[in-house]
């Protein structure tokens, strides 16, 4: 099986990159589903993507826009249907 890329072998020299591969480890370390943390892998990476700035330079604004940029990609499912950034629900 391949070992998943990194966030920093994913995006070089990104700043948010190394925070990213941070909370992944803090994961792995609180074992963690592989499949919870491929997801969270995924969607910071994606986020990241879109977002050029360090963490002080996260607002809701680029939260907003990047969610609305990807509200309807794919269809909910048990797990995520309703789900909100910020929720309390797991």
């Amino acid at each position: 099986m391949r070992a998943e890329r990194t966030a920093i072998e994913a995006l070089p020299g990104h700043p948010l990159a190394r925070h990213i591969d941070d909370f992944l480890t803090d994961l792995a370390n609180a074992n963690k589903p592989r499949n919870t943390i491929r997801a969270y892998r995924g969607d910071l990476i994606a986020f990241a993507a879109h977002h050029d700035g360090d963490i002080p330079a996260i607002t809701a604004a680029p939260v907003r826009a990047f969610l609305s940029g990807i509200a309807g990609q794919a269809p909910a499912d048990d797990k995520t249907e309703g789900r909100e950034l910020g929720s309390s629900r797991p």
